[in-house]
């Protein structure tokens, strides 16, 4: 019988042929892949780059990257995980992929909150698929002579267990497989950040290590960036030093500015702590500088439009919430809405339509805001700015 491939796959495999080099399947042609149960394509494509990774011919990094199509916790995986590795029990790619799909469940059931903010439930949740994803890595290393990424994972799962020994063991087993790995010791660093008993000292006695592993300079840059994105938070929620956190934030984004524009990096953190000083010039500034790297950063785009339009700046408020509205989020979207409202020239049909798409999102704020279109309760006050803002 002929195998027939959708034409994305195929499209993805003449490219890669043409190249020499392995094939990266992206996350939609993956998730074909589970879907039309191809596990013996989805074998050799993922094999193919772990033994590329073997021989030296893509780079740790590469690898990380290409298994982050894995890194989606929906649920309705689940089944195609557990039948690929029924179906291949001896591929060392098909346990590592269901131990990290697993690893990224845990995260979900657990939530992001703090640990007095989570739920025993919450907990439980991601206990269990944190058992499921260590049992799959535990039985990827038995097929694997360069397991780095599984080491990688793992170390995620002894974070979670407070278990700070085997986070080091599983260091030094990644080490013993590649003396100058990095993507491993950035895993590491994370988990010595005070928010999980360890401390900034900590994180720069690891530093003072690294800098004898052969790190390129980049590389020890981010390292140390995150070793001060863990002072700027020791300021903020430990000293209540607002300002000084800012400081040390915006010195770790000026370390390592590519990869501190996502919407967690310490560029948006500062933005945040200044629009909660109602330091909204500030605030703006820093946004601005975040949204330099990345023009369609969400966070960014809402915050300084929350900015300047507490700054009178309507306009231009009106701008970010456009772009944000754009790129679907509800809460731009809402804001939005709620100045073309307020206009010189309020425009109810088009701030209905983009609530319509809030609401359909589920974005409650949105529901109220909309009913009050509709003539039902009064509109809420201009400007008026939900909370889960700061926490995104």
């Amino acid at each position: 019988m002929r195998l027939t491939l959708p034409i994305s796959i195929c499209v993805a495999v003449l490219a890669a042929g043409a190249h020499g080099g392995p094939v990266y399947p992206t996350r939609e042609e993956t998730r074909e892949l589970f879907t039309t149960s191809r596990f013996e394509i989805l074998d050799q494509r993922f094999s193919d780059i772990q033994t590329a990774y073997r021989d030296g011919a893509i780079s740790e990094v590469e690898l990380r990257n290409a298994f982050r199509v894995f890194y989606d916790p929906d649920s309705a995986l689940e089944k195609w995980f557990e039948a690929w590795v029924t179906h291949s029990p001896k591929s060392y790619v098909a346990h590592l992929a269901r131990g990290i799909y697993y690893k990224y469940v845990g995260n979900e059931r657990r939530g992001s909150g703090f640990a007095s903010e989570t739920s025993a439930a919450q907990f439980e949740g991601m206990r269990a698929a944190n058992s499921i994803a260590a049992h799959e890595f535990a039985a990827s290393l038995l097929l694997e002579t360069k397991p780095l990424l599984t080491y990688h994972h793992a170390i995620d799962l002894a974070s979670d267990s407070g278990d700070h020994e085997r986070e080091r063991a599983l260091l030094d087993k990644a080490i013993a497989i590649d003396p100058h790995t990095y993507i491993v010791r950035e895993k590491f660093m994370g988990t010595l950040r005070t928010r999980w008993g360890g401390s900034p000292a900590q994180m720069r006695t690891f530093l003072a290590e690294c800098r004898n592993a052969g790190l390129t300079g980049g590389q020890l840059k981010t390292l140390e960036s995150l070793v001060l994105e863990d002072e700027a938070w020791v300021k903020q929620y430990r000293d209540h030093d607002e300002q000084g956190a800012v400081t040390k934030y915006r010195e770790a984004a000026a370390l390592d500015s590519h990869r501190n524009c996502g919407p967690c990096g310490p560029m948006v953190q500062a933005a945040e702590l200044s629009l909660n000083r109602k330091d909204y010039d500030g605030a703006v500034q820093l946004y601005s500088e975040a949204l330099a790297h990345n023009p369609d950063l969400v966070a960014a785009l809402n915050g300084r439009g929350y900015a300047q339009a507490e700054l009178g700046k309507r306009k231009l408020a009106a701008e970010d919430f456009l772009r944000s509205a754009q790129l679907g989020d509800p809460y731009g979207q809402t804001a939005l809405a709620k100045m073309l409202l307020i206009s010189d020239a309020p425009n109810e049909e088009e701030a209905a339509a983009w609530l319509e798409k809030a609401v359909a999102q589920g974005y409650q704020p949105a529901q109220e805001l909309l009913q009050a279109v509709r003539g039902e309760p009064a509109i809420p006050a201009a400007g008026s700015r939900p909370t889960t803002l700061l926490s995104r």
